[in-house]
């Protein structure tokens, strides 16, 4: 699989490059529909050194992001909890195959990310994404897959923008907007 790697506050070895090709190789005997992928590897100042890996499988975003004393076990954490969440999308794919339940639309995937470096406002990064109208289901698995605690989404069922969301108690919340 070809990889984007970005690298800041360390430098990028032959041997580090050689381990990340090595682990990173686990994701394509999982899915072969990768789009595009990035690594993004960084040290912080007080040692903490984190490992971001963003895929883009068909319509999908899958991103995990591990942070650890040694860049090392950051790949391996990083590369595990992929691995993870790989295997919870081919299975859902797999799933909605045989209930042929949905109709697959075209793949759009428009992802642009753009950096401000205006220091007086209080918005430092901006994300553009394609909005494709989901089901509630896909917005979750979506949820899941990116990590996040939170999903905006254009609910195919009602054309309406809806928000889903982690609780503290594990479960999920809907938020729908009315005008």
């Amino acid at each position: 699989m070809n990889y984007r790697i970005l690298t800041k506050g360390l430098e990028l070895s032959d041997s580090l490059k050689e381990y990340l090709d090595k682990r990173i190789s686990k994701v394509d005997r999982i899915v072969d529909n990768v789009v595009s992928s990035a690594v993004k590897l960084s040290k912080e100042t007080r040692g903490r050194e984190i490992v971001e890996i963003t895929l883009h499988v068909g319509n999908t975003i899958i991103r995990v992001e591990e942070t650890t004393n040694d860049i090392y076990s950051s790949i391996d954490a990083a590369i595990d909890s992929l691995v993870r969440r790989l295997k919870k999308y081919k299975e859902s794919r797999q799933i909605k195959k045989v209930q042929k339940s949905e109709i697959e639309l075209p793949a759009q995937t428009e992802y642009t990310e753009y950096d401000e470096v205006n220091l007086l406002d209080k918005i430092v990064k901006t994300k553009r994404f394609f909005m494709k109208p989901m089901t509630l289901e896909e917005a979750l698995l979506q949820l899941e897959l990116l990590g996040h605690s939170f999903f905006v989404f254009r609910n195919a069922e009602t054309d309406e923008i809806n928000v889903v969301y982690v609780r503290k108690d594990g479960n999920y919340g809907l938020i729908e907007f009315e005008m």
